[in-house]
């Protein structure tokens, strides 16, 4: 399991305790931080997507072969390598 670092570790905890409905400021008690702005920004910045935004990707992907391991996707180039 080297892929558990201490920020993955740190991130589950934060994340697990958010799911229970603890309040930013108690996880920031536990992770050790002083500001609570540095657990939400680095640590529980990303919330569940907002089913409005998923909707309206999916009708760019309706059968989500874009997340299929077998396909490639290209796009278009803009003339200059990008």
């Amino acid at each position: 399991m080297d892929w558990v670092t201490s920020h993955v570790w740190r991130k589950t905890t934060a994340s697990v305790l958010d799911d229970s409905g603890l309040t930013a400021r108690l996880i920031a008690d536990q992770l050790g931080h002083s500001r609570v702005s540095m657990t939400q920004d680095v640590y529980l910045g990303r919330g569940a997507p907002d089913p409005r935004v998923v909707a309206a990707l999916e009708l760019i992907d309706p059968l989500g072969a874009l997340q299929s391991e077998d396909v490639t996707v290209y796009f278009p180039n803009d003339g200059e390598g990008n």
